[in-house]
């Protein structure tokens, strides 16, 4: 038998208890309203949402995904903020590719695009995973988590009041060789784009130890 059609029964009898509602009001940190595959919420009715927020008794909703460009961040703003404006929180985001074409100048750039987030709406500063993994500077290196060109971007979140959520490597297993000895090798056979093996990539405590 194939360890993938393993479907063991639990024979364990215990206590049951239903939690069907929450003892307090709950506040959802962390989600993403977004779908890169055309599947996300603000391409249904926003009442939906609103229903099953109501049913799990959660009170506030973040929203990761609102980006950096004012097409996807203004529609997120126009579609959930705008609406419900005490049930959202939109956090805004880094365009690093920008810094290509922008050189040294770039950091003190993405700075100022924090304020015209703010003045648009967004409460808040993602950065996604790429950081530390894929994000380069114009000279084509790889750009360190604890890269000092970057202060002025985290101090215009501190003005301005931001939260900022950032999601730096990922398990550790997925920067391990992918062999038998892997405890992710089936779930990165399902998305290998989830493998960061170092080399080339940079290793998970030294991503770690950049913060």
């Amino acid at each position: 038998m194939n360890l993938e059609d393993f479907k063991p029964r639990s024979k364990l009898v215990t206590k049951t208890t239903l939690v069907n509602k929450p003892k307090f009001p709950v506040i959802d940190a962390h989600d993403h309203l977004a779908d890169p595959f055309g599947g996300g919420w603000d391409r249904k009715p926003l009442n939906e949402l609103l229903d099953l927020l109501d049913e799990a008794g959660v009170v506030h909703y973040v929203d990761l995904d609102g980006g950096w460009g004012e097409d996807i961040l203004y529609h997120h703003l126009d579609y959930f903020k705008a609406k419900a404006p005490e049930r959202f929180q939109i956090f805004g985001g880094v365009d690093w590719s920008k810094w290509e074409s922008m050189g040294d100048g770039f950091p003190e750039w993405a700075a100022g695009r924090l304020k015209v987030q703010k003045d648009a709406g967004a409460q808040g500063l993602k950065i996604w995973k790429p950081f530390g993994l894929h994000v380069k500077d114009h000279k084509g290196q790889l750009v360190k988590v604890d890269d000092a060109r970057l202060s002025p971007i985290w101090e215009m979140a501190g003005e301005l009041g931001f939260p900022v959520m950032i999601h730096v490597a990922d398990p550790v297993a997925f920067f391990d060789p992918i062999d038998e000895t892997n405890e992710r090798w089936e779930e990165i056979g399902g998305h290998p784009d989830w493998a960061f093996t170092s080399p080339p990539f940079p290793s998970f405590m030294e991503i770690m130890n950049g913060f």
